[in-house]
């Protein structure tokens, strides 16, 4: 891994990188960062161990991509972050809850992204 003059890594400006951008998704969505922190949160039992920071890092970097998958999809189908807003603080009957709610759940992030590329597959 390449060292920058700065003393970071690739993988750190990614993780950085990729943690900014689902801050912003998250603001798009009116989201706040309780709720950001817990969507991003790896839920692996391997990542529970306190000395696993590289492979929680990794996790939470894995979540953050998804997170903006996740968003990119449903702006696809909304077409406006009013709207996106809107359906993620709704309930909805397929998911049975609102998303927001399963995103709030251990997996929920893999069931709305799941429910989302399903959506999007029959258009």
């Amino acid at each position: 891994m390449q060292d920058s003059p700065d003393g970071t890594t690739a993988d750190s400006r990614d993780q950085a990188l990729a943690r900014k951008a689902a801050a912003r998704v998250a603001q798009l969505l009116d989201l706040d960062e309780a709720v950001l922190s817990r969507i991003l949160a790896p839920s692996s039992p391997a990542c529970d161990d306190p000395a696993a920071a590289g492979p929680r890092d990794a996790a939470a970097f894995e979540n953050a991509l998804d997170f903006i998958r996740l968003y990119r999809l449903l702006d696809n189908l909304t077409r406006s972050d009013e709207a996106a807003r809107a359906w993620i603080h709704n309930d909805n009957l397929a998911l049975g809850a609102s998303p927001l709610e399963r995103l709030r759940q251990v997996g929920g992030l893999a069931d709305v992204l799941a429910y989302l590329n399903a959506r999007q597959a029959g258009r």
